[in-house]
């Protein structure tokens, strides 16, 4: 009987052994490495982006700011033309442009934007934001 206890309580030890190695395993998520061209163009590639997500009826088509319609984007994101930083777009620090943290990981419009149409508005920033 001593060994039919000594064998339970073995088997018991040993199960929660396993529990306990293997109840907590963590898996790194790593994000997608998303190539960004090194000319990417406001017309060919980020107005798309607006067409696609955001300047649908009753958002960003004028309903609400920033108008992201093909014909006033440009004009609203940077008013006073090239070269110049705007509440939409900081060519100083691109990272922190409200265009870019709205549709970055962690912000409001997420949801909306796919991580390769956030590397390209990202990269048109960093690329000094031209009407291209």
């Amino acid at each position: 009987m001593k060994n039919i206890r000594i064998l339970c309580h073995s088997l018991i030890a040993a199960g929660m052994l396993m529990m306990g190695t293997t109840a907590c395993v963590y898996e790194t998520i790593v994000p997608p490495v998303v190539e960004v061209p090194d000319d990417v163009s406001f017309n060919d590639e980020i107005i798309p982006i607006f067409n696609a997500s955001c300047n649908t009826s009753g958002c960003h088509d004028g309903s609400w700011n920033p108008d992201l319609t093909a014909a006033n984007a440009y004009n609203v994101l940077l008013p006073d033309g090239e070269g110049t930083s705007s509440i939409y777009v900081n060519l100083e620090d691109p990272a922190s442009s409200l265009l870019y943290t709205k549709m970055a990981p962690g912000g409001s419009m997420e949801q909306f934007s796919t991580p390769e149409e956030t590397a390209l508005i990202l990269g048109w920033i960093e690329e000094g934001a031209l009407n291209n």
